[in-house]
């Protein structure tokens, strides 16, 4: 295999000097990284919903026969994303320790009644 010559800029852009010193920095060092530049204020709360969306659109084709939610961003109640047999136990034991709704949860469940 014949030697290619490789030529390079003597200077970095900015941008590769950026990405170069990000490189250096522990917390900024990853191996997935985002940078993104806004002209307007963040709705962070309008961010954050797009995001727990977008990670759910990724992996819907490996979904369930039910809902597993583990995100906090995201409350529903335990009945929609347990299967129901999951559910049920849960109330039992929910009315045997935690009868007057102490715990509480992003997923609640309710005490079963007698």
């Amino acid at each position: 295999m014949a030697d290619r010559e490789m030529k390079f800029e003597s200077k970095m852009s900015d941008a590769e000097a950026m990405m170069w010193n990000v490189e250096h920095d522990p917390r900024l060092s990853s191996n997935i990284g985002s940078i993104t530049i806004c002209d307007a204020p963040l709705d962070f709360e309008y961010l954050r919903k797009k995001i727990a969306q977008a990670v759910k659109d990724a992996l819907a084709p490996w979904h369930a026969s039910y809902d597993y939610y583990n995100f906090q961003e995201t409350p529903a109640a335990a009945s929609t994303v347990l299967p129901a047999a999951s559910y049920r136990r849960l109330q039992e034991i929910k009315a045997r320790y935690d009868p007057d709704q102490v715990i509480i949860s992003t997923h609640p469940v309710w005490p079963a009644r007698p």
